[in-house]
């Protein structure tokens, strides 16, 4: 498979990143016009350019991973030297498909996919909204491919998406912010810095395995580490008290109103 990546963020190092480690048949061409990021390239053994030219026109999948913002200022390359056969494949939030294939000039088979960074280690959970009439032929090539990063689910609408953006696409950031927090919370208890973040690092790691592996309900398997009048307990008071979990519902729905807005602005 060639794949064009245009944009080499976060996201697309991670997703590269995998693609290199997992040896598979897949040849990579990346773009970005920020040249510091030929770096990258070097490292993980794939192509860099800067400018998109005629080259890009040999690849199968064709993943956009910019900003938002950034888009239009790529759709003249994308129509000048793109092949109609390419599939085209939105990484970009809240930038709907209607948006895309009107500035594309509806001249590619297009398909947004939301993935996150757990990509890299292959547990990321990656969901894609097809426009109307894909091919299967299309859908197989696209599910062959993200499943490289974990799991691959369809949606049936884009609102959908953006809510899934929010909470899965975001996601990691929540968790690792409250990782950086229980830290923070070690080291004011007088633990070292380095000995407070490995705490938090393997107990995080700990207890998403056991809620990977018990298949109770999450409230359940909490229940079983509160005792009445204990530690836990007195912890969790403390939390109702302080609204956390009304903060961090409030949080994610911010992140998806953003993500709409996204999709709004010019």
């Amino acid at each position: 498979m060639k794949l064009g990546i245009i944009g080499v963020g976060n996201l697309a190092q991670c997703l590269i990143e995998r693609i290199g480690e997992s040896k598979c048949n897949i040849d990579i061409i990346l773009y970005d016009i920020d040249s510091s990021k030929k770096k990258f390239s070097k490292k993980s053994k794939f192509k860099f350019q800067k400018i998109i030219g005629k080259e890009i026109s040999s690849c199968e999948i064709l993943l956009l991973a910019v900003k938002p913002q950034v888009f239009p200022k790529i759709t003249n390359d994308i129509l000048k030297y793109v092949s109609k056969k390419t599939i085209v494949v939105s990484l970009m939030a809240g930038i709907k498909l209607n948006k895309i294939n009107k500035d594309l000039n509806n001249q590619f088979i297009t398909a947004r996919v939301m993935t996150n960074i757990n990509a890299k280690y292959g547990n990321a959970l990656s969901f894609v909204y097809y426009r109307k009439n894909v091919e299967k032929k299309v859908i197989s090539r696209i599910n062959l491919l993200f499943k490289l990063f974990g799991t691959i689910s369809n949606v049936k609408s884009e609102l959908q998406l953006d809510k899934i953006t929010a909470l899965c696409g975001s996601g990691p950031a929540y968790f690792i912010h409250f990782a950086e927090i229980i830290k923070n919370a070690f080291k004011k208890l007088g633990f070292k810095d380095k000995d407070a973040e490995d705490l938090a690092r393997n107990m995080f790691y700990a207890t998403g395995f056991t809620c990977h592996s018990d298949k109770r309900e999450l409230k359940s398997i909490k229940n079983t580490v509160v005792s009445r009048k204990g530690t836990t307990e007195a912890a969790l008071k403390q939390m109702t008290k302080g609204n956390v979990e009304k903060i961090i519902v409030n949080s994610i729905i911010k992140a998806y109103q953003r993500s709409i807005q996204l999709g709004k602005d010019k």
